[in-house]
């Protein structure tokens, strides 16, 4: 049997932006997101979509919407997965405070997460901020 490493489509993060809405197939595959201490897949609803909140939207909202760890897992490597997804990112002046960014580093620091797992997350590299920058700076020194 396949290992659970070589079924990720997507490893495990957060979504940078805003939002994120996702249209799924009922395949056996698909996200799962990490709750309680482990991972819990999302079971796909004929005509639902899923909608997770991002990294920008949990910083602007001071944790009150966290951006969700989460992976994309597929049930077993012979079979697909159809999926159709919408990432939302906030204006390219949208401003990044170093208030802001160091409290949503705070609140990342103590969430649950798998052990030893270090992840990317929107506010990685932004440890030193002093001075307000950019979205679309920050993103474009990250890429």
């Amino acid at each position: 049997a396949p290992s659970t490493a070589e079924l990720l489509w997507s490893s495990d993060h957060t979504d940078w932006g805003s939002l994120t809405i996702i249209a799924q197939d009922s395949s056996d595959g698909g996200i799962e997101i990490f709750q309680d201490g482990e991972y819990h897949r999302v079971r796909s609803q004929e005509g639902a979509l899923i909608v997770n909140g991002g990294d920008y939207l949990e910083l602007v909202s001071h944790g009150v919407l966290p951006s969700p760890l989460h992976r994309v897992r597929e049930s077993t490597p012979t079979t697909g997965r159809s999926s159709l997804v919408y990432f939302h990112y906030p204006a390219g002046a949208s401003p990044l405070r170093p208030s802001d960014v160091k409290k949503a580093q705070e609140r990342r620091s103590v969430a649950p997460k798998p052990k030893g797992l270090i992840f990317n997350t929107l506010t990685n590299g932004l440890e030193d901020l002093e001075e307000v920058i950019t979205f679309k700076s920050h993103l474009q020194k990250k890429w």
